[in-house]
């Protein structure tokens, strides 16, 4: 899923859905038991970063402190239920085993007034580990659907997106050796 930071913010995120509401204090306990078993990440690590990220996802919005009997509780806001989706579809099998030879295709044109849309999808595809055949056809080589239906609900976009189910691309070597697949 990426870097430290990113797979504790899916696991806060991930302990405050499961729990329903969680106590404050609980949440680095179980949280980081949760991934000293998942990750070989050091204790210490993980314990420093949990309290700034909590605060983080707080200040974002996607967190909320709640008081109920006397006791804080953290729970997940409408906008954090959504980032944690988000975080499991792209933390999910994206990437399969065995490649079955046939390419994803992803082909976006977004108008020039919503320049910033475009440049945000290209940075989403980038960072799913799609690759760029032009400024706006992006290739992957395992299924995605759930992404591209991702990027289409984030970005407000329907039309404006195509996806293709390819047998093959033309000079499609170089795209085998970048995904490390075989025909």
């Amino acid at each position: 899923m990426g870097n430290s930071r990113n797979r504790i913010v899916f696991g806060v995120l991930n302990a405050v859905a499961h729990a329903g509401l969680i106590g404050i204090t609980l949440v680095a306990p179980n949280v980081l038991g949760a991934f000293l078993k998942l990750h070989s990440m050091q204790k210490k690590k993980i314990g420093y970063y949990i309290p700034s990220v909590v605060r983080r996802l707080e200040w974002q919005g996607l967190l909320a402190s709640v008081q109920k009997n006397g006791h804080q509780f953290l729970r997940l806001t409408p906008k954090g239920e959504r980032i944690l989706e988000r975080l499991r579809i792209v933390s999910g099998s994206l990437r399969q085993k065995r490649w079955d030879g046939k390419w994803r295709v992803v082909i976006f044109d977004v108008r020039e007034n919503r320049k910033g849309t475009r440049e945000r999808i290209r940075r989403d595809l980038l960072s799913f580990g799609f690759k760029r055949l032009q400024d706006s056809v992006w290739v992957y080589p395992f299924p995605c659907e759930a992404v591209v239906k991702l990027l289409k609900a984030d970005h407000h976009i329907g039309r404006e997106v195509l996806f293709v189910l390819a047998e093959s691309i033309e000079n499609e070597r170089w795209l085998m050796d970048e995904f490390v697949v075989t025909k």
